[in-house]
């Protein structure tokens, strides 16, 4: 089996953490993972947490993972691989083989899931309720960003802190109601 990123280039049988097997490209350092060894090493492993990971603060992670944006083409089948978002705030995406149940991860892009804590959740960052929340979180940064710069940001802060308020508000309804009453809206 080839690189999905280097062309001609052999994979090496490797092995992740935890006796994990794998394929590794020993020039760009990517990984090929078959799911079904993913599976049977993640039963292994102690249970995880069932809510998605808290957001970190900056959205910023200090591990470098290349991502090869290109679409990839299973070395298996030939068939086109799926791309799908590890968070909102990473720029990374797993490709996956949906019909050989294959998974590619560009170089450093194991070690950026180990250190989102990520790593044995791999097959939950390729089903729908995880991609679903990526896309509200990005859409939700995208409106508070332009509201930033229509505001400005004092105004904006303000305005964020009015929400943190009124979200634990025991009489929230009373409160909307009376500003729409006031207000006009």
């Amino acid at each position: 089996m080839h690189c999905y990123s280097c062309d001609g280039e052999t994979l090496k049988p490797a092995r992740l953490d935890d006796d994990l097997p794998a394929r590794e490209c020993p020039r760009c350092g990517g990984v090929h993972l078959d799911l079904l060894a993913y599976r049977a090493w993640r039963e292994g492993q102690p249970a995880e947490e069932d809510e998605p990971p808290t957001p970190r603060p900056g959205g910023v992670s200090l591990v470098k993972a290349d991502d090869n944006r290109k679409a990839l083409l299973c070395q298996r089948c030939s068939g086109l691989m799926l791309k799908f978002r590890i968070e909102a705030d990473v720029e990374n995406f797993v490709d996956l083989c949906s019909r050989c149940d294959d998974v590619w991860l560009d170089g450093g892009e194991w070690e950026l899931l180990k250190h989102l804590d990520l790593a044995g959740r791999l097959t939950e960052i390729m089903a729908e309720p995880w991609q679903r929340r990526i896309r509200t979180e990005a859409a939700q940064r995208q409106q508070d960003d332009r509201l930033r710069q229509s505001l400005g940001e004092a105004d904006h802060d303000r305005l964020k802190e009015i929400e943190r308020w009124l979200t634990v508000h025991p009489k929230r309804s009373e409160v909307l109601r009376y500003l729409r009453t006031r207000l006009g809206l």
